[in-house]
């Protein structure tokens, strides 16, 4: 997928994605956990295009931030400017058009890494999950109430109870 086809989508958009991608069916957990490894792998290449994204966005930022600094040394005039001090300079910088622009596409492109760096913590999170739900199922299904020969009924409640509590 192309890093700006990324951000063509919502976030919100992706967020329903993901949270698709994070139910599980306890019923099929053999099938979820063989999902697994795909669905960590999208978010993971998610996350890697976005941050890749950002990355680029921040040194177009960068190389303009060093265009206009240096325009700004050379004929301060230009910029409505008479004393080339740095808080100057900063300024009109910060009032730039393309500066201003940049910037709000650095922050956005900041949520969208933000937020598949969060998706790759939640396959994360899924697959304890998946292990967790794994070992419950096996201890279910291993399980059993044994009752001991002469045990009567009241004293089979008393150890249920007790295995219940973890109380005596």
């Amino acid at each position: 997928m192309d890093t700006e086809k990324i951000m063509e989508r919502t976030l919100d958009d992706w967020a329903e994605e993901l949270n698709a991608d994070m139910k599980v069916d306890k019923y099929e957990l053999d099938d979820e956990c063989a999902r697994q490894a795909c669905v960590y792998t999208k978010w993971a290449l998610l996350s890697a295009l976005a941050s890749k994204e950002r990355d680029w966005r921040q040194k177009e930022l960068d190389e303009l931030n060093a265009i206009l600094d240096n325009e700004i040394r050379t004929d301060p005039g230009k910029f409505g400017i008479s004393d080339i001090k740095e808080n100057a300079v900063k300024s009109v910088i910060a009032k730039d058009p393309g500066i201003m622009g940049l910037k709000a596409d650095v922050i956005e492109a900041t949520a969208y890494a933000k937020f598949f760096n969060s998706a790759t913590s939640a396959c994360d999170q899924k697959k304890t999950m998946l292990r967790m739900l794994g070992d419950l199922w096996i201890s279910e299904y291993y399980s059993d109430v044994q009752i001991k020969k002469g045990e009567g009924e009241e004293r089979l409640r008393e150890r249920m109870k007790t295995r219940k509590t973890g109380r005596k």
